[in-house]
C-alpha cells in the first residue's frame, strides 16, 4: 500500500463573508472519492457569572455536523444553501487532490475545496488528514491478507495518526473567531480485488478518524480554551484501484 501525502460564526459575519466572494459552481471533478461523515463536538467556555460569593465558570457544548460544515461552506463561497441541497451536496473526501471537499450528488462534481478554502483578507479552510504523522504521511501497525491467485483480493487493517483543523480568519478582526484542530487515532480498512487476468476491478476503502484537542489555541467563536471531540467516518468504492492508497 502507498500513501502520498449550533452556528460556529455569527450570522452576521458569515453574511459579510458571502458578500465579499462569488457563488461557487463546478469547480473540478474527482474520480476517486469517499463519503464523509462528521460528528464533532465543541466545548467551550460561557462567560463566568459573579454571584455575592463566588465566580462560577461553566461549559456550553456546540455540534460540528454536515449540516454544519456545509452551510458554513456555503457562506464562504457565497453559494445558496437552499440551492447546494437541492443539488444534492454532500462532503466528500477527494482522494485525487487529498482534501475535503463539497460535491454535488454524483459525488464527482466538486463545488468547493474544502482543503484549499478561500484565501486574502478571509483565510478559512478545512483541513481532514488521515494519515499525519505532524506533516508528513505515515502509518503504524497493519495487517493484510494478499491472495496469490487470480483472481483474488488484497486485504489491509491498519492505524495511522489523523488530524483535523477547522480554521476562518478575517484579517480586519484582532484574532481568529474560528480554530478548532484535533490529533486523534484512525483505523482503515482496504480491500482491492482483481480478476483472473490480474488486473484491478474494484477497491473499498473505510476510514474512521477520532480526533482531540484541548488547548488555549483552540479557539470557538472568538473564545479560546476550548475542547474538540468526536469521530469523523468515510467509505468509498471504485472502479480499478485507488491510485492514492494502492
Amino acid at each position: 500500500m502507498k500513501l502520498h501525502k449550533s452556528t460556529l460564526i455569527t450570522v452576521t459575519v458569515m453574511l459579510a463573508l458571502a458578500q465579499r466572494v462569488q457563488a461557487s459552481e463546478i469547480v473540478g471533478t474527482t474520480t476517486q472519492f469517499n463519503k464523509v461523515n462528521v460528528a464533532l463536538t465543541v466545548e467551550t467556555n460561557k462567560p463566568a457569572v459573579e454571584t455575592s460569593s463566588a465566580v462560577v465558570n461553566s461549559t456550553g457544548k456546540a455540534k460540528l455536523t454536515n449540516k454544519t460544515l456545509l452551510d458554513m461552506f456555503a457562506a464562504w463561497t457565497g453559494s445558496n444553501t437552499n440551492d447546494w441541497r437541492t443539488n444534492g451536496a454532500q462532503l466528500i473526501f477527494d482522494w485525487d487532490t487529498y482534501q475535503l471537499a463539497v460535491a454535488d450528488h454524483t459525488g464527482t462534481n466538486i463545488l468547493f475545496y474544502a482543503g484549499d478554502g478561500i484565501t486574502g483578507e478571509v483565510q478559512a479552510f478545512c483541513t481532514v488528514d488521515w494519515f499525519n504523522n505532524f506533516g508528513s504521511p505515515d502509518w503504524g501497525a497493519f495487517t493484510e491478507n494478499s491472495a496469490l491467485v487470480n483472481p483474488g483480493t488484497d486485504i489491509w487493517n491498519l492505524s495511522s495518526q489523523g488530524f483535523f483543523e477547522l480554521l476562518f480568519d478575517d484579517a480586519s478582526g484582532p484574532d481568529p473567531s474560528l480554530d478548532v484542530w484535533g490529533y486523534g487515532p484512525n483505523k482503515e480498512h482496504y480491500i482491492q480485488n482483481w480478476d483472473m487476468n490480474g488486473a484491478y476491478t474494484k477497491w473499498t476503502d473505510t476510514e474512521s478518524f477520532a480526533p482531540f484537542g484541548a488547548a488555549k489555541s483552540e479557539i470557538f467563536n472568538g473564545k479560546d480554551h476550548s475542547t474538540l471531540t468526536g469521530n469523523i467516518t468515510s467509505t468509498g468504492t471504485g472502479p480499478g484501484r485507488n491510485n492514492y492508497l494502492y
